[in-house]
């Protein structure tokens, strides 16, 4: 998972402004509007084909 979220981080030009994994659950705070959120959660999913994201928000909480 280390080299996954290396290849994320490169590829994306805007980074979760706070980002914390254990074992294989992300959770993070994300300030760049849902458009890019959707943008960063494909390009996660487009690195590996065994590595792949479910993307769940909440503006509210």
């Amino acid at each position: 998972m280390g080299a996954w979220e290396e290849e994320l981080f490169r590829r994306s030009d805007k980074q979760p402004l706070a980002y914390f994994r254990f074992v294989d659950d992300v959770w993070g705070l994300w300030t760049h509007g849902i458009e890019a959120l959707e943008t960063f959660h494909t390009q996660g999913n487009e690195i590996n084909p065994r590595i792949k994201l479910e993307l769940s928000y909440s503006s509210e909480k």
